[in-house]
C-alpha cells in the first residue's frame, strides 16, 4: 500500500478541505504510481531542480504539494491522488520566487500568487500529511492565519 493510500483509506477529508503532503512525500519514488502531478511525467525532473533551487535560495522553506482531498479512479480502476499546486512557506518574497520560476526550466505556472489572495481560503481546514521517524503518517491541521505568507504555484 502506498503511504498517501494509507492516509486515504484511514481518514474522510472534505472536499473543501486543504490536503497538503510534504513535497518529499508526494515524489517520493516507492509513491509514484499512486501520486499524479498535473505536469507531464517528463516535466517533473525540472519541478525537483526548480525546488532544489528554492532550498540554495532558502535552506528553511518548507515545501507542499496540495492533493485533491480524495482518491481518484484511473479507467484501468487503479485508485491515485491528484495535485496540482505547490504550497511554499519561505521568507522569499513572492517577486523572487517569479524570478526564480522564470530563469528555471519548469514549465511556468498558470498563477503564482500569496494563499491569502487566493479561493482557497475558503477551505474549511487546512492538514499536512508528514511522516514520523518511524514511518507513520501524521496529520496535523494548520491555522489559517499560519497559511498566509505562503505562496501558491498552480498549473492547469
Amino acid at each position: 500500500m502506498y503511504f498517501l493510500e494509507s492516509v486515504f483509506n484511514s481518514n474522510s477529508f472534505d472536499m473543501n478541505d486543504a490536503v497538503l503532503s510534504e513535497y518529499s512525500i508526494y515524489f517520493d519514488e516507492k509513491n509514484k504510481e499512486y501520486n499524479k502531478f498535473s505536469l507531464d511525467d517528463e516535466d517533473v525532473p525540472d519541478l525537483h531542480r526548480f525546488v532544489s533551487t528554492l532550498k540554495d535560495n532558502d535552506p528553511d522553506c518548507k515545501i507542499y504539494v496540495l492533493i485533491y482531498g480524495y482518491e481518484l479512479t484511473s479507467s484501468d480502476g487503479e485508485k491515485f491522488t491528484y495535485a496540482d499546486q505547490l504550497w511554499i512557506n519561505t521568507d522569499l518574497d513572492i517577486s523572487e520566487i517569479k524570478e526564480l520560476v522564470s530563469t528555471s526550466e519548469l514549465t511556468e505556472p498558470s498563477d503564482i500568487r500569496y494563499f491569502c489572495d487566493c479561493n482557497e481560503v475558503e477551505y474549511c481546514h487546512i492538514f499536512l500529511i508528514s511522516q514520523s521517524e518511524n514511518g507513520d503518517p501524521v496529520i496535523s491541521e494548520i491555522e489559517k492565519e499560519n497559511a498566509s505568507q505562503i505562496v501558491t504555484l498552480y498549473w492547469d
